[in-house]
């Protein structure tokens, strides 16, 4: 896992969604857009290239579904070029040829993407899953898995099956209504309690963590998104945006903002 200290707020992650498109139709997705459309690739390469000149160490590429992105090897190419470290996050529905590779694969599995997994393509859910896991672990690349919490029962049955991925980030449910909280407190012990033993294992959603512990993410203080219409937002789960223009002058604008999907 890439770690970098910085003493100010600035941008060290970007997260870059590719593509609206998705081949799943998750029940409940919180990220379904009803406009289908694509970043300009041409747009992406002066992005990329802004973004290194700032700084900025990594990039995740994501989406909708990213392999779907018509020039996705490309867009991994002039990020590698610039030495980024690359992450893409997928459904996994198809194992996409990367090349060249980036650093790391995570597959988003939970719930709702079983059920999309044995209606788009009629396997069993989590054995499709660990293939594609495994093909992507066989060629060097770092694997996790993104998974939305269901409950404690439930997480600890996928992180029996996925024993050998690197990583299991654990994800808020979003969106997050007033009186919810309480669901999540009565698993959020025990989840604290076993997770504890693996800190490299075991990663937190900000927005988990922010409802649970009360500490701030750092949405708009290390990291910030671009959208397909390069539209810039401090955190990929809010709609407040600013037009991205130069990675300076679009991040001066975006600490100004607090929009935040938790309730207050």
């Amino acid at each position: 896992m890439m770690r970098v200290r910085f003493d100010e707020p600035r941008p060290l992650t970007c997260h870059i969604l590719l593509t609206t498109a998705c081949n799943y139709d998750c029940d409940g997705c919180f990220y379904r857009k009803d406009e289908l459309g694509d970043i300009p690739f041409d747009r992406l390469v002066s992005l990329l290239e802004d973004l290194v000149s700032e700084g900025v160490k990594s990039v995740a590429f994501g989406g909708g579904e990213p392999t779907l992105y018509p020039r996705i090897n490309e867009a991994i190419h002039e990020a590698k070029v610039r030495d980024f470290y690359v992450a893409v996050t997928t459904n996994g529905a198809v194992k996409h040829d990367f090349d060249p590779l980036p650093d790391r694969v995570h597959v988003s599995y939970s719930a709702m993407h079983r059920e999309a997994i044995r209606r788009s393509l009629g396997v069993i859910p989590f054995r499709h899953v660990l293939d594609t896991l495994s093909h992507y672990r066989e060629q060097g690349i770092t694997v996790g898995i993104n998974y939305i919490y269901h409950s404690f029962r439930h997480f600890k049955l996928i992180d029996m099956l996925c024993w050998e991925v690197d990583n299991i980030t654990i994800l808020l449910k979003k969106p997050v209504r007033a009186g919810e909280k309480g669901h999540v407190v009565h698993y959020w012990k025990q989840l604290e309690e076993y997770i504890a033993a693996d800190r490299e294992r075991y990663w937190l959603d900000a927005c988990l963590v922010k409802l649970m512990r009360g500490t701030p993410c750092k949405q708009g203080i290390s990291s910030f998104s671009i959208d397909q219409n390069l539209v810039a937002h401090r955190c990929s789960n809010t709609e407040a945006g600013v037009p991205y223009t130069t990675v300076k002058e679009t991040w001066q604008q975006l600490t100004g903002i607090s929009d935040c999907i938790l309730p207050q």
